[in-house]
């Protein structure tokens, strides 16, 4: 069973823009175009765990390979909607954010944007600062961070964020069901800001991401 949390307002209309991605440019893609796409970034056969614990509060290992396949599950949605593709984020503070994030709901079995309760086990401000600014997740069994994108394109709110023009770098965590995506209080200097983006887009898509 999952659950997720829309976060602040929905917009189907994005702001003015410097960048306009045509129908055109989309619908011109062959499905052969997109199955590669699909093949090289969406699919996900994990060989291993996707988090292993660590010790009392400190924050254990995500695997490198959910790491890298949350990017490119992104940036499937991303470059399939005529966005520019996102970087794995390399800066500290922002992955300790949604680290520390995971690792007070899973403590507390809370699942809340608002982590400010400073007696919550393994509380820091880092982790309440990162539910604030993310999207999150929660499955009853262990999870994937990977996993969580295809969730969250699932809702409107969320998937706002997925998309947004700006997003140049993803920041992504898990710890048991509970996975976090950090999507605003870091700079965000990537694509301009497209006048409208459709989903599912013009042209072939794969029909189980609609």
């Amino acid at each position: 069973m999952m659950y997720f949390f829309i976060m602040l307002s929905c917009f189907l209309v994005l702001a003015l823009s410097t960048q306009i991605i045509t129908w055109d440019a989309l619908e011109n893609r062959t499905p052969d175009d997109i199955c590669k796409l699909y093949e090289d970034n969406y699919v996900f056969q994990k060989t291993g765990n996707c988090y292993t614990e660590g010790e009392g509060c400190q924050y254990g290992t995500q695997s490198a390979e959910d790491i890298d396949h949350t990017t490119r599950r992104i940036n499937f949605y991303r470059v399939i909607t005529g966005l520019l593709p996102t970087t794995t984020g390399t800066e500290e503070v922002y992955r300790d954010n949604v680290n520390q994030a995971c690792i007070i709901m899973q403590k507390n079995k809370i699942f809340s944007h608002s982590l400010t309760n400073t007696s919550l086990e393994c509380w820091s401000q880092s982790g309440q600062t990162g539910a604030a600014s993310s999207n999150i997740y929660y499955a009853s069994v262990n999870t994937c961070s990977t996993s969580s994108i295809s969730a969250y394109m699932g809702s409107l709110g969320h998937r706002r964020w997925v998309l947004h023009p700006p997003l140049i770098s993803a920041y992504a965590s898990v710890v048991g069901g509970y996975s976090a995506l950090k999507v605003f209080g870091m700079p965000n200097n990537g694509s301009a800001e497209a006048f409208f983006i459709a989903y599912p887009p013009p042209g072939p898509v794969p029909y189980n991401v609609i």
